[in-house]
């Protein structure tokens, strides 16, 4: 049974977040007008901790430069939408190379399609409404799915504000590159610790969109890095770009989390906040684990069940903002997974039950 892990370089910036440098002094901003100090200022409305004395403040230009493109970056960068060509390397080893396709609508709104090398060509990779969606062409042939990763979201947000405000988290502009037909400022962002990796990020400087990220062991030499080769700011995404009916039809198989699972429904009501929905299950079927997941403001609970033999796996996720109107989506089980909604709830489920089973299992959880 496959484990949910990091999706890879491809998506390691996201871990960054959406707000690095909230709380800058009056000294340390980026220049007026522009689109660093645009977004800098609507991060500084955030409600953060008092800040520590320092024995100076941050005035070198460069410094200020660098904290207004993470600003942009984690600001409009992440809700910019663009259609591009991106080469993945990883040099840790053995060299390998792939080249994607990548949709971006938005934070929390991607796909990923795999065009080379030929191992690899025909996978594709969603993140959609807190759900990861991977498919894998033949031989394998199956879509993997589960919830993204925390780390893949903002779930560390506020630690590494604080961390870069107090300085433990060092930003600094080390020059500026054309990426893409872009010009990008590169920003080098080190951890507190000196013999660490850490990330170099081309930035866009108009747009905030990361163009190339790299990562750097302590001796200094390059891990992996991603680039982009193209890039179209000008495109008309929608949703059905994103969503699980886009994938290849093909049998579905549940990534669960790497942690032990919980042994009762109980024990994972204990960890959320949101009263966990229990389905209606066939006959014979009992509970096999549950497990709890959070990333950002969205929660997953996963509920799998088992006759002995056979598996249903639920994911109940929560609305991050509930809907003005009660939410209602037909539930409907397809080639073994079903996608809907409910009130403030959104489900998947994995399995094969009878229709007559699915049907009852649906209405229980309204």
């Amino acid at each position: 049974m496959p484990r949910l892990s990091a999706a890879g370089p491809i998506l390691s910036c996201i871990a960054l977040s959406v707000v690095f440098a909230s709380a800058l002094p009056a000294s340390a901003q980026p220049r007026p007008g522009t689109p660093a100090a645009q977004e800098l200022r609507r991060f500084k409305r955030l409600r953060v901790p008092p800040r520590a004395p320092a024995d100076t403040d941050v005035t070198d230009t460069d410094s200020r430069r660098a904290r207004g493109l993470v600003a942009l970056f984690l600001g409009s960068g992440q809700r910019q939408r663009y259609t591009a060509e991106q080469t993945t390397r990883i040099l840790d080893g053995m060299v390998q190379e792939t080249q994607q396709l990548v949709k971006w609508g938005g934070a929390g709104r991607q796909r990923i399609e795999y065009i080379s090398p030929a191992r690899f060509k025909g996978e594709i990779m969603l993140i959609n409404g807190g759900r990861l969606l991977n498919y894998k062409p033949a031989p394998v042939h199956k879509v993997f799915i589960g919830p993204v990763p925390p780390e893949e979201f903002a779930s560390r947000v506020r630690e590494l504000n604080i961390a870069i405000r107090d300085g433990r988290i060092r930003v600094a502009l080390i020059g500026s590159e054309n990426v893409a037909g872009r010009m990008a400022g590169i920003v080098e962002i080190r951890p507190p610790r000196p013999n660490a990796p850490f990330k170099r990020l081309w930035i866009d400087e108009k747009t905030g969109v990361r163009l190339r990220n790299e990562t750097i062991s302590p001796r200094g030499a390059t891990v992996n890095t991603s680039y982009f080769t193209r890039i179209d700011y000008d495109v008309d995404l929608l949703p059905r770009d994103f969503g699980p009916d886009s994938l290849p039809s093909a049998p579905y198989e549940a990534i669960l989390p790497k942690s032990s699972p919980l042994a009762s429904v109980q024990s994972a009501q204990e960890q959320c906040a949101f009263t966990i929905r229990e389905p209606a299950v066939p006959d014979g079927y009992g509970l096999a684990g549950a497990w709890v997941v959070r990333a950002a403001a969205r929660t997953t609970v996963i509920l799998r069940y088992t006759d002995g033999l056979n598996f249903l796996t639920l994911f109940q996720s929560s609305l991050v903002r509930r809907p003005a109107s009660p939410l209602a989506q037909p539930a409907k089980l397809r080639g073994g997974v079903a996608h809907w909604a409910a009130e403030d709830r959104l489900y998947t489920l994995i399995g094969n039950p009878r229709a007559d089973a699915f049907n009852r299992l649906a209405e229980s959880l309204k």
